[in-house]
């Protein structure tokens, strides 16, 4: 400006505003009243600072000299065209986000305004204004941070620029575990205010993407850090910004492990959810070892809606499309599989599971194990803690590895106890097909050990038929797995405990049309043919299994019976006495079998004129064997009871003839020729 004095002036001029006056309704003239003169003379200097302050978009020199001396908001007043309000603000004590103004200040740049006036000649323009009342006040982008976060539903005029304002001073101040309490203190104002701000305006949380590289340093600073990260991660964009900000995910889950309060925990798991959301910082989290913070707050947190809610996090993991199975295998460590299945389909129901007592073919868990993996999960946190502070911004962690929470002393095959299911097989699994699958698996590895754990082989034996006899629906399923192969050729040249089983575990199967031509595509009567000659114990039992073969009418069975030349060996078995040849239900099942292949569409021809040649067959051929076959009863693996007949020993609860009755010359009767 050329003339200061003139800006003194008309500032001065303003002082002399009465708005009790302005807003009354009493009639008045500049002529009479003499404070009405002031008050026009008042809205003129107004009018003429306005003028020489330009317009918002194109600022004059005096417009800084206004914002030094009437602060930044009453500066912009100036050119608003509302004398009025500007006059009153001017005159009034006001103490808003954006200003304070008072009588101090007022009597300050009233000081300031007349020794300018007195000085005419050596008028100088203040640099700077520090008000006395603004003293002690932390000033972001014009505001007022301490009043502002005494009032934060205030509206401010350009709340974009004053997010941006607020980021860049957290930029400035650095890491504030280095900063004086001063300015920690002031830290956590403009934090303060920076949450007050995006939650009174919805929108402004995408002001702070491209932003975050900040935050994993304040996360020292706790709840106010916390607060803002769970509330701006509202926004999918900025969950998208948060994940990719190195060290945050990382600072987050040392906070689950420094969290002092259960607030300060609460407000970590809010800030950690939606992150969640992202398949990198589940990978993230799975090479951290994050999940280990989350077990250990599922295990040992005293609150129960925080092990809910890290339950429900850890459940999110799990369920992730990419690294989920990592992190449940990951689990499986510590948990039995049927918690961890638990936790990820039911995280609230799975914190009761976890503090029962259970003892069931699909969970054993105890207060001795559950007390093991609290102390060992608490023991690893704190390991896993010092490693990723040595260097929080490395790709992975090393994770301590305790021994895992189990019961060694059981067989677990497919997540299910086998003693406890071989007591209670009719246990409703919740995933049979997959215990079917690892059943066979473990059936056929014990079959191939050396030496022979025969304990072990009876009790998958036992589970196995227990299975297949309680669910009937999955003997269907067992082509698709894959293992009637393998069965059939562990069969050959096999002990008698592996044969034993293996024939149980066919003569189930035998009924299923399926697992037939499933056999009918493999060497199977090969084997059973071996069982038939070398073990005269399961000679009862193979034979009802042959019968049930050949009952599904399978030519290229039958083709194989041939080549085994099966039906040379049941014609020795049938013309033998009773101590070769079995009891009369062995020899009904073995006539069955060889009146079965009889009726084949490719070879039955073949097989009725092999069995027309033998004197043995013409005393069987034209008789009903039926009567000679007891009820079925359940397999020795399941009852345990020697007197009861059962899948391995043939009998049934009413005593069977040893032989059949003697011939009796009858033309109305055909002779029973079994003996």
């Amino acid at each position: 400006m050329r003339d200061t004095s003139l800006v003194w002036s008309l500032l001065r001029a303003m002082f002399s505003y009465d708005y009790t006056l302005a807003e009354c309704e009493v009639e008045r003239s500049e002529d009479q009243n003499q404070q009405e003169l002031s008050n026009s003379l008042a809205r003129l200097s107004v009018k003429a600072c306005s003028r020489l302050a330009g317009s918002p978009d194109s600022p004059s020199s005096c417009m800084e000299l206004f914002s030094r001396l009437l602060t930044p908001h009453l500066a912009r007043e100036l050119v608003n065209d509302n004398a009025d309000q500007l006059l009153k603000l001017l005159t009034s004590n006001v103490r808003t986000p954006t200003l304070i103004w008072n009588n101090t200040t007022r009597a300050q740049l009233t000081e300031i305004l007349e020794t300018n006036l007195a000085n005419n000649s050596n008028a100088t323009v203040p640099l700077s204004v520090r008000y006395a009342s603004h003293t002690d006040e932390l000033v972001v982008g014009g505001v007022f941070i301490r009043v502002y976060n005494e009032m934060p539903s205030h509206q401010i005029e350009d709340s974009k620029t004053f997010v941006l304002d607020l980021l860049s001073y957290l930029k400035s101040v650095g890491d504030p575990s280095v900063c004086d309490k001063s300015t920690v203190d002031d830290i956590v104002s403009v934090l303060t205010a920076l949450h007050n701000v995006i939650v009174n305006n919805t929108g402004l949380e995408l002001q702070c993407i491209g932003h975050f590289s900040v935050f994993p340093a304040l996360l020292c600073l706790g709840e106010v850090t916390l607060r803002f990260l769970s509330t701006v991660s509202r926004a999918h964009d900025v969950i998208a910004d948060m994940t990719l900000t190195p060290g945050l995910v990382t600072r987050l889950l040392m906070t689950l492990h420094d969290a002092p309060a259960p607030q300060t925990l609460e407000l970590t798991l809010d800030a950690l959810t939606p992150l969640v959301s992202h398949a990198s910082t589940v990978k993230e989290m799975l090479a951290r070892g994050g999940y280990l913070f989350l077990l250990d707050i599922l295990c040992n947190c005293a609150q129960v809606s925080l092990r809910v809610r890290g339950a429900e996090l850890l459940a999110r993991l799990c369920n992730d499309k990419l690294s989920g199975p990592r992190v449940r295998l990951a689990l499986d460590h510590f948990l039995p599989p049927t918690l961890t299945d638990s936790l990820r389909e039911a995280p609230a129901s799975s914190i009761g599971l976890f503090d029962s007592e259970q003892e069931n073919p699909e969970l054993l868990w105890n207060q001795n194990q559950r007390v093991q993996l609290q102390s060992n999960v608490r023991v690893m946190c704190t390991q896993l803690y010092e490693n990723i502070r040595r260097d929080p911004l490395a790709p992975s962690t090393p994770l301590p590895s305790p021994p895992p929470v189990l019961n060694t002393r059981e067989t677990v095959v497919g997540g299910v106890y086998l003693r406890l299911f071989a007591q209670n097989t009719g246990w409703n699994l919740r995933k049979p097909k997959l215990f079917l699958s690892a059943l066979l698996d473990e059936a056929l590895r014990v079959m191939g050990d050396t030496p022979l754990d025969n304990n072990l082989l009876d009790l998958v034996s036992k589970c196995l038929l227990g299975l297949l006899q309680a669910q009937p629906n999955l003997i269907d399923l067992v082509p698709s797995l894959g293992h009637i192969p393998r069965l059939c050729c562990q069969l050959s040249s096999s002990p008698l405990p592996v044969s034993k089983s293996i024939v149980a575990t066919l003569h189930v199967l035998s009924l299923s049309e399926s697992c037939v031509a499933s056999m009918s595509q493999v060497d199977c009567i090969g084997p059973i043919k071996y069982v038939l000659t070398s073990h005269q114990s399961l000679l009862s039992l193979t034979a009802e299994t042959l019968a049930r073969i050949f009952a599904a009418k399978k030519d290229k069975i039958v083709k194989q019976a041939i080549d085994a030349d099966l039906i040379t060996v049941v014609l020795g078995l049938l013309g033998g006495g009773s101590g070769q040849g079995g009891s009369g239900p062995v020899k009904a099942h073995l006539v069955k079998a060889l009146k079965s292949m009889a009726q084949s569409g490719l070879y039955g021809g073949f097989v009725s004129a092999t069995l027309d040649k033998s004197s043995v067959w013409s005393a069987y051929k034209t008789q009903n064997h039926d009567l000679f076959i007891g009820s079925t009863t359940s397999n020795a693996y399941l009852t345990g009871v020697p007197a009861t007949a059962g899948y391995l020993t043939q009998g049934a609860n009413t005593p069977m003839p040893s032989s059949p009755p003697p011939l009796v010359p009858n033309t109305q009767q055909q002779p029973d020729l079994l003996s």
